[in-house]
Parts: C-alpha cells; sequence; structure tokens
C-alpha cells in the first residue's frame, strides 16, 4: 500500500470528530506545555506570574468543562474514550479542589511555598487533572492503566516536589507501593485479555469462581491502591507526613475520587449483573477488605498525636466508608456516592489548608500546639470543630448526613436480602464510627480545655478567616436546608456510574 491510499484509508472524519470533545484535554496539554516554557523565559522576580497563567489556564478548563456537551455512551477515538453521564459531574469535582488550593495559596503568600514560584508545580497539576479525565472516559484497560500511571508519577513527583528529605522519602515509598499495586493490575489486565481476546470493557465469560475472584481483584488493585483499602494501605501515612499540605489536600481527595469512578466502572463490567447474585464471595470478599480498611484506619488513628498522620489513617476508614456505599446491594449509588463526596471535599479540603495555616515547621503539628487556641482565638476553634464534627459524622453538618445515609441505604438493603451478613456490616460500621469520635474530638478538647502554651506562636498565625469561612459555611447550609441535597439527589439519580 502506498503512503498516499494508506492516508487515504485512515479514519480521518473519524478522529476529527471526536476531537470536537476533547477540548477539555487539549487545553490542559497545551496549558502543560505554556507553563514549562514560561519558567523557562521568566525571571526570578517575575515568577509570580507563573500562578495568573495557570490560574487563566484552569478557568478556561472549567468553562470548557461546564460548556461541553458530548455525546453520552458513544465510543470516540476508535473506542478508547467514551464519555459516562457521571463523566462532567467528576470532571468538575476535580478541577474545583485545584482551583481551591490555589486561590488558599495566592492569598497564604506564594512566597510562602518554596515550590509555587517553580513553573513545574503548576504544570504538574495540568498533567494531574488530564490523568483523572482520561481515568474517567477510559473505554479499555490501556487507556484505563495509562491513565492511572500518568496520575501516580505526577502524584509521586508532587510529594517529593519540595526536594526535602523527608518529601523525597515519602515519594519513593509512595514510588515502590504504587510499583507494586500497578504491576499486580497489569497482571490481572493480561489475564483479562487471555479469557476475552479484547482489551474493551466487557463482561468476563462464566468461568470458575475461583479464576474470576482472582482476576477481579488483580484488575481492581490499581483503584484499591489509590483508595488506600487494605492491604494496599501502609503507605498512606510516612507520605502524608511527608507531603505539603496544600499538595495533600489535593493528593488525599482527588485520586480517592477517581479510584471510586473505575472501581464502579471495572465491577459493573467486569462482573455479570449484580455483584451480590454473580458472585456472593467476590462481594463479600470485597465488603472484608473494607471492613479491615475502616478497623485499621481507626484504630491506628486512636495511637496518633500528629495531625497529619492521625487524617492519613482516618483517610483510610473513609475510603472504606465509600466503598460501602458502593457495595451496598439494591441501591441506587449514585445517591449516596454524590452526598459522601460533597461532604467530604469540604472538610477534607479544609482541614489540611488550616493544618497548613497552623504548621509553621511544616511537620504536621502535634496535638499539643492546639492547646488553648481556641480560647485565644474562638473563631479558629469554631472553624476546626466544624470540620472534625463533619469528618466524624456529627449534627449539625452534612458529614451526618452522609454517614446516614449510608447507615440507613445498608439496614434497608439488610431488610430487602434478609441477609445476615448486611446487619453485621451495619453494627460494625456504627461502631467503628463512635471509635472514630474519639480522635477526632481530641483536637477540640485540646483547643478548648487546655490552657496555652506558646502565646508567640498564636500571634506569628496569619491565617484568611473569611476563606476557610466560605469553605466550611457549606457543611453547616447543606445540613439545615436539604432541599438542596434533595434537589442534588433528584439529580444523581438518573447518574448510573
Amino acid at each position: 500500500m502506498s503512503y498516499s491510499d494508506y492516508i487515504s484509508s485512515f479514519p480521518l472524519e473519524s478522529i476529527a470528530y471526536s476531537l470536537k470533545f476533547f477540548l477539555t484535554e487539549i487545553t490542559l496539554s497545551i496549558g502543560f506545555v505554556l507553563l514549562i516554557l514560561s519558567d523557562l523565559f521568566l525571571s526570578a522576580s517575575n515568577k509570580k506570574w507563573l500562578w495568573w497563567q495557570a490560574m487563566f489556564g484552569f478557568v478556561i478548563v472549567l468553562i470548557l468543562t461546564i460548556s461541553e456537551h458530548p455525546p453520552i455512551n458513544q465510543a470516540l477515538f476508535f473506542g478508547q474514550i467514551v464519555y459516562r453521564a457521571s463523566t462532567q459531574f467528576f470532571q468538575l469535582f476535580f478541577i474545583i479542589p485545584i482551583i481551591t488550593v490555589l486561590i488558599y495559596q495566592y492569598f497564604r503568600g506564594i512566597s510562602t511555598y518554596t515550590y509555587t514560584t517553580k513553573g513545574e508545580y503548576y504544570s504538574f497539576l495540568f498533567a494531574l487533572l488530564l490523568g483523572l479525565n482520561l481515568m474517567l472516559k477510559s473505554n479499555n484497560f490501556i487507556m484505563l492503566f495509562l491513565s492511572i500511571e500518568m496520575v501516580s508519577i505526577i502524584s509521586y513527583l508532587l510529594v517529593a516536589i519540595e526536594q526535602k528529605r523527608k518529601n523525597l522519602e515519602s515519594s519513593i515509598k509512595y514510588l515502590i507501593f504504587g510499583a507494586v499495586s500497578s504491576s499486580i493490575m497489569l497482571y490481572g489486565i493480561s489475564w483479562y485479555y487471555g479469557l476475552t481476546g479484547t482489551f474493551q470493557f466487557q463482561s468476563l465469560p462464566m468461568i470458575h469462581l475461583g479464576v474470576m475472584s482472582i482476576v477481579v481483584f488483580f484488575i481492581v488493585a490499581g483503584a484499591l491502591f489509590k483508595l488506600s483499602i487494605f492491604p494496599f494501605h501502609t503507605w498512606v501515612p510516612d507520605v502524608y507526613e511527608g507531603t505539603s499540605s496544600p499538595i495533600l489536600a489535593l493528593l488525599s481527595l482527588l485520586p480517592k475520587v477517581a479510584g471510586i469512578t473505575i472501581f464502579c466502572t471495572i465491577l459493573s463490567h467486569l462482573v455479570p449483573n449484580n455483584i451480590l447474585n454473580s458472585s456472593e464471595w467476590i462481594w463479600k470478599g470485597l465488603l472484608l477488605m473494607v471492613s479491615l480498611s475502616i478497623l485499621i484506619g481507626n484504630f491506628s488513628a486512636l495511637l496518633q498525636e500528629n495531625t497529619k498522620r492521625m487524617l492519613a489513617y482516618s483517610s483510610i476508614a473513609h475510603a472504606g466508608f465509600l466503598l460501602i456505599a458502593i457495595l451496598t446491594p439494591q441501591v441506587v449509588i449514585g445517591e449516596i456516592l454524590m452526598v459522601y463526596l460533597v461532604a467530604y471535599f469540604f472538610a477534607n479540603t479544609a482541614i489540611f489548608l488550616i493544618v497548613d495555616s497552623l504548621d509553621t515547621g511544616h511537620d504536621g503539628i502535634k496535638f499539643e500546639a492546639y492547646k488553648g487556641l481556641g480560647l485565644k482565638k474562638p473563631l479558629l476553634g469554631i472553624l476546626i470543630t466544624i470540620v472534625l464534627l463533619s469528618l466524624s459524622g456529627l449534627p449539625p453538618t452534612i458529614g451526618f448526613s452522609a454517614k446516614f445515609l449510608v447507615f440507613a441505604q445498608l439496614y434497608k438493603s439488610y431488610q430487602q436480602t434478609a441477609d445476615i451478613f448486611l446487619l453485621w456490616m451495619l453494627i460494625f460500621i456504627v461502631l467503628n464510627t463512635l471509635i472514630s469520635l474519639f480522635y477526632y474530638l481530641k483536637i477540640p478538647y485540646y483547643l478548648f480545655f487546655k490552657n496555652i502554651e506558646n502565646k508567640q506562636t498564636t500571634e506569628q498565625l496569619n491565617l484568611n478567616y473569611w476563606f476557610f469561612s466560605i469553605l466550611i459555611f457549606p457543611l453547616i447550609l447543606l445540613f439545615f436546608m436539604p432541599q438542596i441535597l434533595v434537589n442534588l439527589i433528584n439529580f444523581i439519580q438518573q447518574v448510573k456510574l
């Protein structure tokens, strides 16, 4: 075949059609390159303009994400990409935290951080968002694996971006565990290809239950690593402790949300019909891993005296709650997931940014450092308490609504299936929620019931109270105005992951 014949036979029209719905990713790619070039040519005194360039790019991406109306469930780029009904929502969920963190860093002071005047920091954020978007839209395992690796590599680089000893150690640990989980996932994909003869998402053939269980476990390993679910959780505390808090606000949230979406996508395609009906052992095996994650996360958090390490272990427990919301049979996944993710976004982002504002030594803050701060700065104490109440699942916050919805749906599922295993799961997660109160409420105890020791530290605090008030206000608003949640749920009930 001649070169001209090859070109004429190539389906350029199909590519051109697909590109119309790929403008967000193209913009992210251009922004990634421009930021690297800008960093090369800008003088040291003009590096602050990198923030404005990055913010401008993310605002354009936000506008494109809101305005695009791609065909739902239509394969693009020869079946590599597909837009699902939930894709646009999760794209917005990815970009809003990034913009939030950038705004916080601007008002905190660009020069406060060693990396915010580096073009690679902002280019990494563009690449991270690009990888997350591709994870959402992947329609086969090759595209999914490559996008997961893209997000993973950028995450390792962001952890190490300060280039301090602790950051580099954390990044290496993150890299080692990530490489192991990736190799396990790739091995599972090779099994899948051997059984189906394709990399496209489709149901596994009706094979031996043991073989199906192995394939499912191996393939979901990548998602479980992102979610820090047992036994892929051991990297979390060291990485959290050694990472800058604003970056951690993103890495503790965005890969988890992406992991949830690919977990849903993989299971819905691999396991025929309903998980419970098709393979009870796969379903119960996953719930057992989730239960161990919640148990290990909560009891380990009880033993911590460092805020970041406590939040690291508690994030493992929260990931378990998210998976329970998905694995509970006979329920609409999106209903619980939407509420929980909204609650987790506001509370998780707020607590890490508050920790960053208080953490002058960048070591995660010992609990003793909170002594008397609530008495010296009442508004600060109230804001921190509201966030921790939401994370623990207590009223009057949306965190209570989220966890109550998980409990209610689990009990409803028990009534419909009469499976005693679900009842025991309900009792288990309620008890673990009570356990979490002991470490979440430890900080408010230090804030209001301990005498202040270092008055000089409180005088040096530079807090953006208006910023934190705006970020934390929805935690209360969405509890007292349930009609907002009702409208949100009515929308998400039409979404199938």
